[in-house]
């Protein structure tokens, strides 16, 4: 049989044993004297040829197996391996395989803590992170420094796609959670059976730090890709314990005006405002104390002008109509401490005031942020945040819009993330669209799926609240795919918007490109852009790369020890998810195979 005709039938489904037994030993002894040591791999590969179908280039996708029949696009075929690892060279395809294999090998994965800290007593520390360096560290991550990146970020580049930087070292993974005045004392926190990266909260000195460390990112970018992102996470530059108390505080301030709204229209009128205050706050001083804010800005009046100050506020344009936009950009966490003063209960309302050293410490948080988001603009790079918990994530939002109004005025810089496992997403984004709107600033977001919904089922459970998640997967899947939408009929419309569909679903994708293709948005010059992990999906970021479309992979580096953490988890979510896998797997096999057959 022609090998031509061989490698047709394979990349249909199941060769035929009896004709393959010559050449599965010539093709291995043919590129054997170039890739010596991938000889026992391409043996076992071309046995594996003769009895594994190759998996249909419609299976479900990375980070979801669930059934979906979308249009598939015209343009871009994902199971074309000859296309889509173009860049890759033979003996990364071979490496990704064997991580690959790895991955589904459940008590390796299980276990990984363990036997690094077995190797680490037995082996020694450089041969520990030596294997590691060349196996999981290489397939997963860009390098050790920025120097080190850039060989990586060229490879990626050869195949049209560019990098999210994120510089991926943990200390620990621990999650502190104590009052930003006592020493913080640390707890273990999984997520799952899969650790979530937080950053550990060990002192503002520590804070400090991390900016360092993300302005060293920032830089990265700018020399290595310049067309890429820093990626970096609120929770590096803060108490977590303070982001949830902001949270809070804000969550409160949203009921309040709710609690206005008595007949739950969406909106108030003036009246129904100076109402509302009359029946929560005083209108004659409060008695002093030692707490007592030092009044400033619209709160440096009396008691009793204080209502008319926020009201004017509130409709400065005298429209007798305030709605929750309106609510949100005029009342903000730093006001509350003096409304609250004036409360006539002790509530809730006002136990979630910050205090003057809450608020100090808050100041520094967004004081770290401007500096990363100020130097970002200056170098012309654009900054990702990260979106975390549930329970942290309205501070994390307030602080975002609060730079984005600032660094958004005339590009986009500041991206936040949107996790659409969550109810509200949909909600949510088109509120934080219009914000955007009506302040002045583009508004540009990453959409993922989400990443701890084992633990926010679980803190739901424990402290008796509706879960933050949705029930299922389908709905998961819908409310992703329109949020995709929303922003591509936005755009399509004329609205500076631009979205990061980061997703190794391919299901998603490809309903993204069609959604394009219908409404006219190029894939080179449109703001849509298209990420993937490193080391993970490679078919779907290089095939969109190579398409013209703009594809980015997150990119993380580190030194190997400090970055132990990240590749557990990697591996741990491979084995998670082995539907994906399994189909990457199978087109890795096939593309070694044609290369095999075609040398």
């Amino acid at each position: 049989m022609p090998l031509r005709s061989l490698s047709s039938l394979l990349t249909r489904g199941r060769a035929p044993t009896a004709n393959l037994t010559r050449h599965t030993l010539l093709v291995p002894a043919c590129v054997a004297p170039r890739f010596p040591w991938c000889h026992p791999l391409l043996l076992h590969l071309a046995r594996a040829a003769t009895t594994t179908t190759i998996p249909s280039v419609s299976h479900p996708p990375q980070d979801a197996v669930v059934p979906q029949e979308p249009r598939r696009s015209h343009k871009i075929d994902f199971g074309n391996t000859k296309v889509a690892y173009a860049s890759v060279s033979t003996g990364e395809l071979v490496r990704a395989y064997l991580v690959f294999k790895a991955c589904s090998f459940r008590p390796l994965v299980t276990h990984a803590d363990k036997l690094l800290q077995i190797s680490y007593r037995l082996l020694g520390q450089a041969i520990t992170e030596s294997i590691v360096r060349n196996t999981f560290f290489a397939h997963f991550c860009a390098g050790e420094t920025s120097q080190t990146i850039r060989p990586r970020i060229e490879e990626l580049r050869k195949g049209g796609v560019a990098g999210i930087l994120d510089y991926a070292a943990e200390a620990d993974i621990t999650q502190m959670m104590t009052s930003p005045l006592t020493k913080p004392k640390t707890h273990a926190y999984k997520e799952g059976e899969i650790a979530c990266r937080v950053y550990s909260y060990e002192s503002e000195r520590q804070c400090d730090a991390h900016v360092e460390t993300f302005l060293d990112c920032i830089h990265a970018v700018k020399d290595v890709t310049p067309e890429g992102f820093a990626a970096i996470k609120i929770t590096a530059l803060g108490n977590p314990h303070l982001l949830e108390r902001m949270s809070v505080c804000i969550e409160e301030t949203d009921r309040l005006f709710k609690k206005m709204d008595r007949e739950g229209k969406g909106w108030i009128t003036r009246k129904e405002f100076l109402d509302g205050y009359d029946r929560f706050f005083r209108s004659t001083p409060a008695p002093p104390s030692e707490t007592s804010p030092v009044p400033t800005g619209i709160w440096a009046v009396k008691p009793e002008e204080m209502a008319t100050q926020l009201l004017n506020r509130l409709d400065p344009d005298n429209t007798d109509r305030i709605d929750v936009i309106d609510w949100r950009m005029a009342v903000n966490i730093s006001d509350m401490p003096a409304l609250t003063h004036q409360c006539r209960e002790t509530g809730p309302l006002k136990n979630a005031a910050l205090s003057e050293q809450e608020m100090e410490l808050m100041r520094a948080m967004q004081l770290r942020l401007e500096m990363l988001a100020g130097r970002a603009a200056t170098l012309g790079v654009r900054l990702m945040i990260d979106a975390e918990q549930s329970y942290f994530q309205p501070a994390i939002d307030f602080l975002i819009l609060d730079v984005m109004q600032r660094h958004n005025r005339d590009a986009f810089v500041v991206y936040t993330t949107m996790q659409c496992y969550l109810r509200d997403a949909t909600e949510r984004l088109e509120m934080e669209i219009e914000r955007a709107r009506r302040g002045g600033f583009l508004f540009a977001a990453k959409l993922v799926r989400g990443a701890y919904m084992v633990s926010e089922r679980k803190r739901a459970a424990e402290k008796g609240y509706e879960s933050p998640i949705h029930d299922t997967i389908e709905a998961t899947h819908a409310t992703y795919d329109g949020c995709v939408s929303t922003f591509l009929e936005r755009m399509a419309a004329g609205e500076k918007l631009e979205v990061l569909v980061a997703t190794h679903n391919q299901a998603s994708i490809e309903k993204t490109l069609s959604g394009m293709d219908r409404l006219g948005l190029r894939g080179e010059t449109s703001g849509v852009y298209f990420g993937q992990l490193l080391g993970m999906a490679d078919h779907l970021t290089l095939s969109l790369g190579s398409a013209g479309y703009k594809a980015y992979k997150y990119v993380p580096y580190g030194l190997v020890g400090q970055v132990l953490p990240y590749l557990i988890r990697r591996a741990q979510e491979n084995s998670d998810v082995m539907g994906g896998v399994k189909h990457e797997q199978g087109l890795i096999r096939a593309e070694l195979w044609r290369r095999m057959l075609s040398a």
